[in-house]
């Protein structure tokens, strides 16, 4: 990304900050009275250098004892941030699942990946779509 890029889009992420610093009583009271999934639009916000400065996905893998050959479920992908790094680290032979309750978010995640993409199923944690022992 070109400098430039970059320094915009520092700058919009922080004015995000900003305005959501003073909205956020607000919009909690609203999430608790009617939740709702976090909008496939605003995907690139979750991946700003901000994030990956505060939430390094490596990091956040390394410490969930990911190895080769294992066999993972990741509920809610996003855009597929940590997606991408997490079939790195399971790969040559592990498999990775994507669970995620809207298709948008999961059709970015095999935009972004392509051909390396994991599995995707579009379902709720709460109520698993997957066989026992899959």
């Amino acid at each position: 990304m070109k400098p430039l890029g970059w320094a915009a889009q520092s700058a919009t992420e922080a004015i995000f900050l900003i305005i959501l610093a003073a909205l956020w009583p607000v919009l909690r009271l609203v999430s608790l009275a009617r939740p709702s999934p976090y909008p496939p639009r605003l995907t690139q916000l979750l991946e700003g250098p901000i994030r990956r400065s505060w939430a390094n996905r490596d990091r956040c893998l390394a410490e969930s004892g990911l190895a080769p050959g294992m066999r993972a479920l990741e509920m809610g992908p996003g855009g597929g941030y940590v997606t991408e790094a997490a079939v790195e680290r399971l790969a040559p032979n592990g498999r990775l699942v994507c669970l995620d309750v809207q298709l948008d978010m999961l059709h970015q995640v095999r935009d972004r990946l392509g051909p390396r993409c994991p599995g995707l199923v579009c379902g709720s944690g709460s109520a698993l779509p997957l066989r026992s022992g899959a």
